[in-house]
């Protein structure tokens, strides 16, 4: 991890450079220690310990491999030590934008899933207002169905009454006019028996008369047979 985080060249091209003259010059300035004056031509030690440096942190520039292992006297050990230490401090120089980001990170997967959770209840609503619809539109066609099959057997029962009724009005209407024809054959007998009757009566009374004058006219009164009178 320390070499991956390492890796990062601008960080470390952001440190300062005074402090390489001024270890240069402490170095230059011991007479014990001639080959820490060789910065401009390095040695063959210098590039082997550049290149154990290398391996051990592949990703880091070497230059500033070169700079480090200059500051710390060509010491492998401390110079190893420092560029750990600033692996450490890039490491906790970007924990920081790492958290936020992840906190960012974790407040948009908390929005989403409100949002997810928001479309759920949404179409769980909309579904149960479709079902809602949908028992209210059975619901209401059953009663439909139910007034439609009232209302038929009501106008199947009319139907029935007034055919009932026809059938009534029919054979009262048969009685009716047999009544009728009745009535009239009976006007017409009645008719004929009062020609008949005033037939017999005029000639009854014709006959009274006839009988009268015979009686008058006779020389025997009162022998007469009394059925004739």
């Amino acid at each position: 991890m320390p070499a991956i985080v390492c890796g990062k060249r601008s960080f470390f091209e952001d440190l300062p450079s005074a402090s390489t003259p001024v270890s240069t010059k402490v170095r230059c300035s011991s007479s014990t220690s001639p080959v820490r004056c060789s910065q401009f031509s390095p040695s063959p030690l210098r590039s082997s310990l550049v290149d154990r440096l290398t391996q051990v942190f592949p990703r880091m520039d070497q230059q500033l491999l070169e700079k480090v292992l200059e500051e710390c006297g060509d010491e492998i050990d401390a110079t190893i030590k420092r560029l750990r230490e600033l692996c450490l401090e890039s490491s906790e120089a970007t924990s920081v934008p790492v958290k936020e980001l992840k906190t960012k990170v974790e407040q948009v997967w908390i929005l989403m899933e409100l949002l997810v959770l928001l479309m759920i209840l949404q179409l769980r609503t909309l579904c149960q207002l479709i079902v809602l619809e949908k028992s209210i539109a059975a619901c209401a066609h059953a009663e439909v169905a139910g007034n439609l099959k009232k209302e038929n057997m009501m106008l199947k029962q009319q139907d029935t009454i007034l055919a009932h009724g026809v059938l009534n009005k029919h054979e009262c209407q048969k009685e009716y006019d047999a009544m009728y024809w009745e009535l009239q054959h009976l006007k017409q007998l009645v008719s004929h028996y009062q020609e008949q009757l005033r037939r017999l009566e005029v000639s009854n009374y014709t006959l009274r008369m006839h009988l009268k004058q015979a009686q008058e006219s006779s020389s025997m009164p009162g022998c007469c047979h009394p059925d004739v009178f």
